[in-house]
Formats: structure tokens, C-alpha cells, sequence
């Protein structure tokens, strides 16, 4: 995860793609192989 930073100062995340794949396999509680497996 970066963060971004807008030109008032306030400061928010910025997901890619890994991170999005990385909470969903820990969300659904899998290790990697499991989750690919899952996700053919």
C-alpha cells in the first residue's frame, strides 16, 4: 500500500491490485496455494 497525499494535506491509501488479492486471501482465511486453487 502507498499513500497519496492531495494538495489540501489530507492523506489517504492507495490499494494495487496485490493488496486487494492479499486481504481477500486473508479474509477468506486461505494460504496462498488454497486461495489460487479457489480462483482457478
Amino acid at each position: 500500500m502507498t499513500v497519496q497525499v492531495r494538495e489540501d494535506g489530507m492523506v489517504y491509501p492507495v490499494w494495487s491490485f496485490g493488496d486487494k488479492v492479499r486481504k481477500a486471501q486473508h479474509t477468506a482465511g486461505m494460504d496462498q496455494r488454497e486461495f489460487a486453487d479457489a480462483a482457478g
